[in-house]
This record gives C-alpha cells, sequence and structure tokens, in this order.
C-alpha cells in the first residue's frame, strides 16, 4: 500500500496499514506538529470530510509524551466527530498550534478552533472509535519523524 498525500504543498504523508487486530496508521512527517497534522488529515481523509467555516476558541491537549499527544490528539477528534460531527482541522495543528513544555517536563499542544471540518457524514467509510497505546512506535530517523498508531475500529 503507498502514500497519499494529504494535500497542498506538506512533503508529509500517511498510509493506512493492514492489522490483524484493527486498523493502522502510518504516518511520515518532517517535525512534530506536522506528524499530528498529518495523522489528523489521515482520519479526515478516510472521513471523506472538507474545510469548512471558521470558529473561534482553541484545543488544548497535555501530555508526558509525543506518543500521548498523538493518542490524545486522535481521540480528542474522534470524540468531537462522535459528539459534535466534526473536527479541528489538520491545518490548525501543522500551520498554527503551538507546541509548550508542560508542567512537570510533559508537553502542552494547543491548537487553535478552526478551520474546522465539515460535518461528517452519517455514515463514514471508516469508523473509528479510539486511538490506542497498543504497537504505537514514534521514531525519528533521517532528519523525518514516522508514527505507527493503532486504532479501535
Amino acid at each position: 500500500m503507498g502514500y497519499a498525500r494529504a494535500g497542498g504543498r506538506r512533503p508529509e504523508m500517511h498510509r493506512w496499514v493492514d492489522h490483524t487486530a484493527d486498523l493502522a496508521l502510518e504516518v511520515r512527517a518532517g517535525g512534530v506538529m506536522d506528524l499530528l497534522g498529518e495523522a489528523l488529515a489521515a482520519l479526515a481523509g478516510a472521513w471523506g470530510v472538507s474545510a469548512g467555516p471558521l470558529e473561534e476558541g482553541e484545543l488544548s491537549l497535555e501530555a508526558g509524551t509525543l506518543e500521548e499527544l498523538l493518542v490524545g490528539l486522535l481521540n480528542e477528534a474522534i470524540f468531537l466527530a462522535e459528539v459534535q460531527r466534526r473536527c479541528p482541522h489538520p491545518e490548525s495543528v501543522a500551520g498554527r498550534g503551538r507546541l509548550e513544555s508542560g508542567p512537570g517536563g510533559g508537553l502542552r499542544l494547543t491548537v487553535p478552533w478552526g478551520p474546522l471540518l465539515a460535518s461528517l457524514p452519517p455514515n463514514t467509510a471508516v469508523h473509528v472509535k479510539a486511538a490506542t497505546f497498543h504497537g504505537l512506535d514514534v521514531r525519528a530517523t533521517a532528519g523525518e519523524l514516522s508514527a505507527l498508531v493503532v486504532l479501535d475500529a
């Protein structure tokens, strides 16, 4: 299975990987924010949604590690998709998000709300319940980050 570009000028890529249990997502990017944005782009692409209107506010997540931050961001997006039928736009993370040191040496991610993705269709091709820590692997190699995250589908 090959890599798919999320769109625009970004060199980041993702692909869905066959997995014995659920669904696995492999993401590659040049930096942390791009990696997080690309993971959201993969979900958005699977759900078949496109850019929607701007809204005020921001999403703030805290985690001890990059792995926890990735799983937390994906789970927040899945929760918003289920409850509000929308999710943060990947460009909000990659283009305007902030990553800072959090309390106790952890990480704090702040993402502006918007643009948001338009409402999810009632029956998406991929129904993702949650991102998991099972088999989670985030690596830095040759100037790029890669991540493999298993999703409960």
